[in-house]
C-alpha cells in the first residue's frame, strides 16, 4: 500500500469518524437528555462517544515521533486501521437508525436506545426530523476542534524531507480538506462563526463533564440509594390506600389515636419545618436498628415540600441538594468517608457542570481515568479541598447547599477506624453554613455535631406499623376479624418501632395463622414471641424450612450467602432456580450448556425467577431476599447478615446442611445462570471463570483442584481470558524457584495457551499449576488430537 493512499485514507476516515461521532453526540442529547448524552447503548463494549473520541485520539498520539521514512509505515497503517474500522462500527449503527425509519407506528431503534424502549412514530419523528436538519452546526465545529488538528500532525507527520514518493499529492489531500472545513465556516458568516464556536465550547464542555463524572464514579456507587427508592416505592403503593407512610412528616397522622403521641408528632414536623427555614444547621435522625431511618431519609430527601422550602431559603432561588447513603452491606467506598465525597462531588457537577472549572484537574489527570493520581497522588486531601472549595463558593453566592447523609454509624473505613475523621468532615461542612440532615443509630459520638433538632424515629412510628399490619392482614383472606384487630394493636406495640422485628414477626405469623384461629390463641402466641431482635431472628432459624430436605436447603443458602461475599460473588435467580436440581445431581452443570437453547427463551427464563423467588421466600424469607434492579440474592438487613455470621449460629448452619459442599453448590448454581444467559459468540469473563476457579482450589473440592475444569469444555472458546506473556511467566517462574520439570511442563502449558489463545487452564498455569496440562492429556488422550501440532517443536 503506497503512503500517498494510507495518508488519503487515514485523512478521510478521520473526517468521517468525527462527522459521524458528532451525529451520535445530537441524537443520544435528543433521545437521553443532557444528564446521559455520550452514553451510547450501540457502540462496541458498552463504549461512549467520549472514548471513541479518545480512541482516536491515542491512535494518531501513536505516530509522534516515529521514522516515517518507510513508504509502508506500520504504525500509520494500524492508525488507519483502527480509524476505519472505528468508522465502520458507527456507520453501521447510522444505518440501523435509518432503517428504523421504515418500521411503521412503533419503532424501536437497537442501536440508540436502551433494549425494550419503543419511540411513538408521530410528533418524536416530526420533531427529529427537524432537529436533525440542524446538527450540521454541531458536525462542522466538532471539524473545526477535532478533525483540523489531527490534519495537521498527519500533515506534518508525512512532510518529512525523507518522504518523496507522492509527497505533492499527500499535501494536496489535507490542503483540500482543510479548504473545504474553512469554506464551511466562512458561508455562516462571522454571527454563525460565533455560535459555533459556542456549540465548539459546549460540545468539549460535555465531553469533559463526561470523564470527569466517568472518574468519581465508582462501584456500587448508586446500590444502597437505588435499594431504599425501590422499597420506599413499594410501601407508598401498598400503603396509600391505608393513609401511607410518614404522613406526619409534613401533615397530619390521622391514624393516631393517642393525645400525647399526635402532640409529639406535632412538635417533630414543626422542628423539621424550622430547620428547613433555618440558614443553617443539623437535623438528626436517630433510631434503634431496624426503626425505618434510610427511608424516611429518602422520603424527607425527595419530597417536594423539602426542594420548595430550601428554594426559599436561597438568596438566589439556587439549591444545592445531595444525598448519600453509607452502608456496610453494600460495602466497598459506600462505606467510606472517601465514597461520601465521591458521591457527592459526582452528583453535584452532574447538577451543576458550571462548578467544574473550580475542580483545577490538568489534562493528564483527566487522561488518567482514575481517581488515585489528583493532586499528585493524594486523592483523599484533592477530593476533600475540591468538594469543600465548591460548597464554600456556592454558599457566598447565596446558594442554598443542603446535604442529606444517612447511616453515619455505617462509616467503616477500614484504614481509619472509628468516627473521628467523619465527624470532623460534618462540623467543617457546618461551619460553611451547609444544612445538614443526618441519620443514625443511637451513638453518642455523633451528639458532638450540636444538632440544631433531633427525631427519635422509633418513637414516632406506631401508627405506621399499624397500617402496615393493616394492609397485610387485608391480603390474607382466612383471618376473622375479631383475630385481625388484636393482631393490629399487638403486633405494633409490641415491635417497640423495629420494622424488621414486625417482618419476621408477620412471617411467622403465617404458619399458626387460619380462619379458626381464635383471639385467646393469637394473643397467647404473640405473647410468647421474644421482645428483641435477636430473640425473634433466633425463632425464625428454628422454623426454617419444609421438614429435613428444606432445612438442609435453607442453611446450605444461608452459608452460600457468606461465601458469596468472601468472594466478591453474585448469584441471580436464574441460578438459585437450579437450587433443587442440583441437590438432585450435584453434576447437572455439566450438561446444561447442551440443553441451554430448550431453557434460555425470555418466557422459560421469566417463569424460573419468579418460581425462584417463591422457593427463596419459603426457605430463606426474612433473611435472604433479592435485589429489585439485579435479582440478586442479599441479605434483608446487615442486622440479619451480622447475626448469620456470629460464630455459634454459623456452626448451626453447618449441622444443619448435613455437609452440604457449599463451595460446589455455589460454583455450579452461578456457572448455570451463566450458560443460561450466554448468548452465541459470548463466554464468560476472565474474572468470572477466575473466581469460581478459585473457590474450587482454595476449598481443596476436588481430588484435583482442576477438575472442575472439565465443565469448560462444553463452553464456546475463547473464553475471555487475556493471554500472559512469555515474559510474565518466565519472571513467575523463576521468582518462585520452580524445579527444571516444572518449568517444561510450564512451556507446555504456554503452548496450549498460545494455540488455543485463551483457555480456561491459563489461570492454573498462572498460579504455578504447571502440573495441568500433564494431567490434562492423561485423563483426556484424545486432546492430543487436535492440538498435536502444538508439540512438534519441542
Amino acid at each position: 500500500m503506497s503512503t500517498l493512499r494510507v495518508a488519503t485514507e487515514a485523512v478521510q476516515a478521520t473526517a468521517l469518524a468525527s462527522r459521524i461521532i458528532c451525529f451520535l453526540a445530537f441524537t443520544a442529547d435528543l433521545f437521553h437528555g443532557a444528564q446521559e448524552t455520550y452514553q451510547i447503548g450501540g457502540l462496541v463494549d458498552r463504549k461512549t462517544v467520549g472514548d471513541a473520541i479518545g480512541d482516536l485520539s491515542d491512535a494518531h498520539n501513536n505516530l509522534k515521533g516515529c521514522n516515517t521514512s518507510n513508504p509502508d509505515n506500520k504504525d500509520l497503517r494500524r492508525l488507519v486501521r483502527e480509524i476505519a474500522e472505528l468508522s465502520s462500527r458507527l456507520l453501521n449503527i447510522i444505518t440501523e437508525f435509518e432503517e428504523a425509519e421504515a418500521k411503521g407506528r412503533e419503532a424501536t431503534w437497537p442501536g440508540l436506545l436502551v433494549v425494550g424502549q419503543s419511540l411513538c412514530r408521530e410528533k418524536e419523528v416530526l420533531q427529529l426530523k427537524d432537529d436533525i436538519q440542524c446538527y450540521q452546526d454541531r458536525v462542522i465545529a466538532m471539524l473545526t476542534s477535532f478533525v483540523r488538528p489531527m490534519v495537521d500532525k498527519l500533515m506534518g507527520l508525512m512532510s518529512d524531507r525523507n518522504v518523496i514518493t507522492g509527497y505533492s499529492d499527500i499535501q494536496d489531500v489535507v490542503k483540500s480538506l482543510n479548504e473545504g472545513i474553512s469554506a464551511c465556516t466562512r458561508m455562516h458568516g462571522d454571527i454563525q462563526f460565533q455560535h459555533l464556536l459556542r456549540v465548539q465550547q459546549e460540545e468539549l464542555e460535555r465531553i469533559r463533564k463526561f470523564r470527569i463524572l466517568n472518574i468519581l464514579e465508582y462501584d456500587r456507587m448508586r446500590h444502597r440509594r437505588n435499594e431504599i427508592q425501590g422499597q420506599l416505592a413499594k410501601i407508598e403503593e401498598e400503603l396509600t390506600p391505608y393513609g401511607g407512610i410518614f404522613p406526619w412528616a409534613f401533615g397530619v397522622d390521622e391514624d393516631e389515636v393517642g393525645d400525647e403521641d399526635q402532640m409529639l408528632k406535632y412538635r417533630v414536623r414543626d422542628d423539621f419545618a424550622d430547620w428547613l427555614a433555618s440558614e443553617g444547621g443539623t437535623f438528626y435522625v436517630r433510631g434503634k436498628p431496624g426503626s425505618g431511618k434510610s427511608i424516611l431519609m429518602e422520603y424527607l430527601f425527595s419530597h417536594p415540600t423539602t426542594k420548595r422550602e430550601l428554594e426559599k431559603r436561597s438568596n438566589c432561588n439556587k439549591v444545592i441538594s445531595l444525598a448519600h447513603f453509607f452502608s456496610t452491606l453494600t460495602g466497598g467506598d459506600q462505606q467510606t468517608l472517601t465514597g461520601l465525597r465521591r458521591t457527592l462531588l459526582h452528583d453535584l457537577i452532574d447538577q451543576h457542570p458550571n462548578f467544574i472549572s473550580d475542580l483545577g484537574l490538568s489534562e493528564a489527570e483527566l487522561d488518567d481515568k482514575s481517581i488515585t493520581h489528583w493532586g499528585g497522588g493524594n486523592a483523599r486531601n484533592a477530593l476533600s479541598s475540591a468538594l469543600d472549595g465548591i460548597i464554600g463558593k456556592a454558599i457566598k453566592s447565596g446558594t442554598c447547599v443542603c446535604l442529606f447523609i444517612d447511616g453515619l454509624d455505617e462509616n467503616k473505613d477500614p484504614n481509619q477506624p472509628g468516627h473521628d475523621d467523619l465527624i470532623i468532615q460534618l462540623k467543617a461542612w457546618q461551619d460553611l453554613g451547609v444544612k445538614l440532615c443526618v441519620a443514625s443509630r443511637e451513638d453518642p459520638a455523633f451528639e458532638h455535631l450540636r444538632p440544631q433538632k433531633i427525631m427519635t424515629l422509633h418513637q414516632l412510628t406506631y401508627s405506621d406499623m399499624k397500617r402496615s399490619v393493616t394492609q397485610w392482614l387485608h391480603q390474607l383472606e382466612d383471618v376473622s376479624p375479631e383475630t385481625a384487630e388484636i393482631l393490629e394493636r399487638d403486633m405494633p406495640a409490641r415491635s417497640g418501632g423495629d420494622f424488621l422485628w414486625l417482618a419476621l414477626a408477620k412471617k411467622d405469623a403465617r404458619r399458626w395463622l387460619s380462619a379458626q384461629t381464635d383471639v385467646e390463641f393469637a394473643q397467647l402466641v404473640l405473647g410468647d414471641m421474644p421482645p428483641t431482635l435477636e430473640g425473634i431472628l433466633s425463632k425464625a432459624l428454628d422454623s426454617i424450612g419444609d421438614g429435613k430436605h428444606g432445612q438442609m436447603k435453607t442453611s446450605s443458602t444461608l452459608l452460600m450467602m457468606r461465601l458469596l461475599e468472601t468472594y466478591n460473588l453474585d448469584l441471580d435467580l436464574t441460578g438459585y432456580s437450579f437450587l433443587d436440581a442440583y441437590f438432585r445431581d450435584p453434576q447437572f452443570a455439566d450438561r446444561l450448556y447442551k440443553s441451554r437453547l430448550e431453557l434460555s427463551d425470555e418466557a422459560t427464563q421469566s417463569s424460573r425467577a419468579v418460581s425462584a423467588r417463591r422457593r427463596l421466600a419459603t426457605l430463606c424469607g426474612g433473611f435472604v431476599e433479592t435485589s429489585r434492579d439485579s435479582q440478586h440474592l442479599k441479605y434483608t438487613h446487615r442486622l440479619t447478615k451480622g447475626f448469620l455470621q456470629r460464630v455459634d449460629i454459623h456452626q448451626r448452619l453447618l449441622d444443619l446442611s448435613k455437609g452440604c459442599n457449599i463451595g460446589d453448590m455455589t460454583s455450579n448454581l452461578i456457572l448455570a445462570s451463566k450458560i443460561l444467559t450466554l448468548t452465541d459468540g459470548r463466554t464468560m469473563p476472565a474474572t468470572e471463570v477466575q473466581q469460581l476457579l478459585q473457590i474450587r482450589i482454595d476449598g481443596a473440592l476436588d481430588k484435583k483442584s482442576y477438575t472442575f475444569l472439565n465443565i469448560f469444555d462444553s463452553l464456546p472458546l475463547p473464553i475471555d481470558l487475556l493471554k500472559p506473556s512469555r515474559t510474565g511467566i518466565t519472571d513467575e517462574d523463576r521468582n518462585k524457584n520452580h524445579s527444571r520439570n516444572d518449568s517444561k511442563t510450564a512451556s507446555l502449558g504456554l503452548k496450549l495457551m498460545e494455540k488455543l489463545y485463551c483457555s480456561p487452564f491459563c489461570i492454573l498455569t498462572l498460579r504455578g499449576m504447571y502440573e495441568y496440562p500433564s494431567w490434562k492429556l492423561q485423563n483426556d488422550p484424545a486432546y492430543l488430537n487436535t492440538e498435536e501440532e502444538i508439540f512438534l517443536s519441542d
